[in-house]
């Protein structure tokens, strides 16, 4: 993912001016959509929603993070199977994200699920990586340029199509 915001125009199911704002009973808007991962989720709820509103025509989207992923994948699901595809597509983008994570080295450890913080606040793995990143950036601690979330995105869209789909 680019450090700097990515911008997706997004394919409406019908093809409207972009203005006025309301057009015969419709609304179209864009989005603003931030990263972090717990947002990232927060914010395909938010989506979802709104592509169940009929009288809501998305124009675009900026983002950044996790909410780039959340913008792609409703890009390539909007090009693919207009609404439904949308949310069809953020659905299995999530379940993959969710199916990755289970397999994360940063899990809680028996102490954590002992105190029932459900954080990782003695997670040795989380303990190491927090305090290497204190002493070095994420880049230079990932040499190998791991990166799983690249991967599940790799999985969830056809890029082609959403570049198709401007």
């Amino acid at each position: 993912m680019n450090t700097h915001a990515d911008v997706v125009k997004l394919a409406s199911s019908q093809s409207e001016p972009a203005a006025p704002s309301v057009v015969r009973g419709k609304r179209t808007i864009n989005l603003a959509l931030q990263g972090g991962g717990a947002h990232g989720a927060f914010t395909w709820g938010v989506i979802d929603r709104l592509l169940d509103e009929e009288n809501l025509s998305l124009e675009g989207a900026v983002a950044t993070s996790a909410g780039a992923m959340n913008a792609a994948v409703l890009a390539y699901g909007l090009a693919e199977g207009g609404r439904r595809g949308a949310q069809k597509a953020l659905a299995n983008f999530w379940r993959r994200v969710s199916h990755a994570a289970a397999f994360s080295p940063l899990q809680p450890s028996l102490l954590d699920k002992m105190t029932g913080s459900r954080s990782l606040e003695y997670s040795p793995a989380f303990l190491i990586l927090d305090m290497v990143t204190r002493l070095m950036s994420p880049y230079q601690f990932n040499p190998l340029n791991f990166n799983p979330l690249k991967n599940v995105l790799e999985q969830s869209i056809d890029l082609d199509a959403v570049r198709m789909s401007r």
